[in-house]
C-alpha cells in the first residue's frame, strides 16, 4: 500500500481524476492490476492498459490519502492524478462522493 498525502480544504468537493497507461516501461508485458482507495476506502480496481478514472468527493478534512494496493503480482503505477475544487451548487448528493461511468 503506498499512498499519496494531499493537502485540501475540510468540506470542500473535489473532482478526483487519475489516469494509468502502461507502456511495458518495465519489460514485463504484465499490464497492472491493483486497487486504488481513497482512504480506507476502496475507489476503483485497475486491471486495463490504459484507464481515466473520474470521482467527485466531499472531503472530511484537510488531508486525502489516494493509496495504491498491490493485490498481484504487479507493480501499482499511475501517471497523472488530479484534484480540483468545485463549487458547492454542482453536483449535490445526499451523502458520499459520485464516481463516474462510462
Amino acid at each position: 500500500r503506498n499512498c499519496y498525502n494531499v493537502n485540501v480544504t475540510g468540506g470542500t468537493k473535489y473532482l478526483i481524476k487519475t489516469s494509468f497507461v502502461y507502456g511495458n516501461y518495465d519489460g514485463l508485458n504484465l499490464v497492472p492490476d491493483f486497487d486504488l482507495h481513497i482512504g480506507p476506502n476502496l475507489w476503483i480496481t485497475v486491471n486495463a492498459k490504459d484507464s481515466i478514472n473520474e470521482l467527485i468527493h466531499l472531503s472530511r478534512s484537510n488531508s486525502l490519502q489516494v493509496c495504491l494496493v498491490k493485490t498481484g503480482t504487479s507493480i501499482p503505477m499511475i501517471n497523472t492524478l488530479e484534484l480540483r475544487p468545485l463549487k458547492d451548487e454542482i453536483y449535490n448528493t445526499e451523502s458520499g462522493s459520485l464516481k463516474y461511468l462510462y
